[in-house]
């Protein structure tokens, strides 16, 4: 796991990922480090990132405030997935 993180975290790495990627991220994470995710997408050439501010870390099991923000986001990322 430590060698997959570090090698994930590679400049050379992340800037290699040529596939459109959506990240959504939780403002109040205790398990995994939003600036992390923040300093990750910078590095990507075609990625977005959205955080929902005031969720916590399983963003699917959040109250519907939170989730209406995820399913929003996704639904503004992946074309015609929206109703």
């Amino acid at each position: 796991a430590c060698r997959a993180m570090a090698e994930v975290t590679e400049p050379e790495f992340v800037s290699k990922i040529q596939v459109p990627a959506l990240i959504i991220a939780a403002g109040k994470d205790s398990v995994v480090s939003t600036p992390a995710i923040e300093n990750f997408v910078r590095g990507l050439r075609s990625g977005a990132l959205v955080t929902i501010d005031g969720a916590s870390h399983e963003l699917l099991q959040e109250t519907d405030r939170f989730r209406e923000q995820l399913f929003a986001a996704f639904d503004a990322f992946i074309p015609g997935s929206s109703a």
